[in-house]
């Protein structure tokens, strides 16, 4: 059981011809490329697709388009279509204008694998929410030993594929189907956007808290020790020390002449 947190940027070209993506690896060797976006044509293990471009068995499919393809090498991953592809989703996590250097850009995906689960959930950078992408069960045993990595590839195409982040982790509390939304194609890419807007006022939200605290000099004892406290220093009057005592001598002798 394994999870791993993968942000990245994409983009760079506007207009129509760019391409062609990138792809997560969960491979049985390593150092090894071709034409799977960059990756082996024949592989044992996982590879997750991050596909920008619509080639010829695509169609039908709104890119960019993720998916995942499980293999025990006698596949060619140019080959795939239908089923062998139809696990995926769509995620505008493309920029259509150059790639910006603030993370807010950024985009996270979320790979998931307990009790040969395997899914795919994704976020903007900084947004507290996530979207379903696929989840499915995997038929095929694993090699014993994977190792993971990244392959981008352009073509004959241009595009920029920035990987800033991969954290891994061992230790998975909640299926995190159970706490993303569902991703119906019908809303994108406004539930994409929506998203990427409610990160931005989070992050706005944190700087003003930072910026607010980094403002704030308070010192509790410094300001105890500073301050003048005068008991009798009140707005009913000031206090006459005079008028005490003879009050005192009254109520004495008061008490004197009935004794």
């Amino acid at each position: 059981n394994f999870q791993f947190d993968l942000t990245f940027r994409v983009g760079g070209h506007d207009g129509h011809m760019y391409g062609d993506g990138f792809a997560l690896w969960l491979n049985s060797e390593r150092g090894v490329g071709g034409n799977a976006l960059g990756g082996p044509n024949h592989y044992k293990g996982v590879g997750v697709f991050f596909d920008t471009y619509k080639n010829d068995n695509f169609r039908g499919k709104r890119h960019p388009y993720v998916y995942a393809f499980v293999n025990d090498g006698t596949k060619d991953y140019e080959t795939l279509s239908g089923p062998q592809i139809g696990n995926g989703c769509h995620i505008p996590f493309r920029l259509e204008k150059d790639v910006l250097e603030d993370i807010a850009s950024a985009t996270v995906a979320r790979l998931t694998l307990v009790d040969n689960q395997l899914s795919v959930v994704m976020r903007p950078y900084g947004s507290v929410d996530w979207v379903q992408c696929f989840k499915f069960r995997i038929g095929a045993s694993l090699p014993d030993r994977m190792y993971v990595g990244i392959t981008a590839m352009t073509g004959d195409l241009i595009d920029r594929h920035q990987m800033l982040e991969i954290r891994g982790y061992t230790e998975i509390e909640t299926d995190p189907y159970s706490y993303a939304h569902v991703n119906d194609i019908t809303q994108m890419p406004d539930m994409w956007y929506a998203m990427r807007d409610s990160g931005d006022v989070a992050r706005e939200f944190d700087d003003w808290e930072k910026s607010m605290m980094e403002d704030t000099e308070f010192d509790p004892i410094e300001e105890v020790d500073d301050y003048d406290y005068d008991p009798y220093d009140y707005e009913g009057g000031d206090y006459d020390e005079e008028e005490e005592e003879e009050e005192e001598e009254e109520e004495v002798s008061v008490d004197r002449s009935g004794g």
